[in-house]
């Protein structure tokens, strides 16, 4: 507890008026739909498909905006500065979003490793990047929604929106896990659990990048930046499955 009590000290995520029950309606539907999801099995890979998946990525952006915005702009009358649309006033904010990301970096090359190892194939990581190239038509449109589209509405909605409402109520440790977990849970997709690890590692260290630096611009930085290198990765070098 006295840990978590001088990283709360240490906290620039500002004090927000949506509260916890807030971000629990505004988290179901997103919910819902990764069951439905699941319950419907997985996409196709024809021409067809490439356009709704485009369509449907787009759009899971724009829910993630507007439910962010309803929860707090338009229900509390909440500034665009209080979902995290700022600049970082920690002066090393993109130093430390580095460090961050580099920490999950090597967390999740130990977990494939792992899981390689061991033999546990359903938990290895998926060829994420690959597969999204491959949905979406090429790598050109790939990154657009990947390297730019996602980290932005995501941002605004997982550490903008849902970790502010649940700090100051849970504290940071119970907070950071908390949104890293439902991060980690809406990307899950058939046949994919072996990116359920990766992604909450990832969700940590851009959740800890918000906590330390009170902005989301670190955050959309690093986020971009992992997913472009995994595009490029996928694209130039065989993939690695990050």
């Amino acid at each position: 507890m006295r840990a978590d009590d001088a990283m709360m000290e240490h906290s620039r995520v500002p004090f927000v008026p949506w509260k916890p029950s807030d971000v629990l309606w505004a988290v179901a539907p997103l919910v819902a739909l990764v069951v439905y999801g699941l319950v419907a099995g997985g996409r196709g890979q024809d021409r067809a498909s490439t356009v709704v998946t485009v369509v449907a990525i787009v759009l899971q952006g724009v829910l993630f905006l507007a439910i962010a915005a309803g929860f707090s702009i338009v229900r509390y009358k909440a500034r665009i500065g209080d979902l995290g649309l700022r600049r970082p006033s920690f002066p090393r904010a993109y130093s430390y979003a580095l460090k961050a990301w580099a920490l999950a970096l090597g967390a999740v090359i130990a977990y494939s490793l792992l899981v390689t190892q061991f033999g546990i194939s359903f938990l290895e990581p998926p060829a994420t990047a690959d597969e999204l190239i491959d949905s979406t038509g090429g790598f050109v449109i790939a990154w657009v929604l990947a390297g730019l589209w996602a980290p932005l509405t995501e941002e605004i909605f997982f550490r903008g929106f849902v970790l502010p409402g649940l700090v100051h109520k849970y504290g940071i440790g119970i907070g950071v896990v908390m949104v890293s977990g439902v991060f980690a849970l809406v990307h899950v997709q058939p046949g994919t659990a072996g990116a359920v690890v990766p992604t909450f590692a990832l969700g940590v260290a851009l959740a800890m990048a918000y906590v330390r630096s009170g902005s989301l611009l670190p955050c959309v930085f690093i986020h971009a930046l992992h997913n472009t290198v995994a595009i490029l990765l996928a694209r130039y070098a065989g993939g690695l499955n990050v």
